[in-house]
């Protein structure tokens, strides 16, 4: 016998993100946007930068690629629709964001 999800283990994942995809593997630090493109569908991703918060200095941060960024993608957008709302709490920490999901 096999049981149904119940919608809390259930996961979703954005019409785009299913037409496009973040990079399966590192595109090297030199590419700093990720352009995919599917008919009428199109994504587009920039490599930011941001404040390392021991050194106060801003560095560059490359694009996500491989299987963890899809999986935090996945889960921000099955918590989106659950809660019915574009704000998504991601913790105080990223090691309690991922102990979350």
């Amino acid at each position: 016998m096999v049981a149904l999800d119940t919608p809390e283990q259930i996961s979703y994942q954005h019409s785009v993100l299913c037409q496009t995809s973040l990079p399966h593997r590192n595109p090297g630090s030199d590419v700093r946007v990720w352009d995919r493109d599917q008919g009428a569908i199109s994504l587009r991703i920039n490599a930011d930068e941001a404040k390392n918060p021991k050194t106060g200095k801003w560095v560059q941060l490359d694009l996500p690629f491989g299987p963890k960024p899809r999986l935090i993608l996945v889960h921000l957008s099955a918590e989106a629709l659950k809660t019915n709302s574009p704000k998504v709490n991601v913790e105080d920490s990223f090691k309690a964001f991922v102990r979350r999901i």
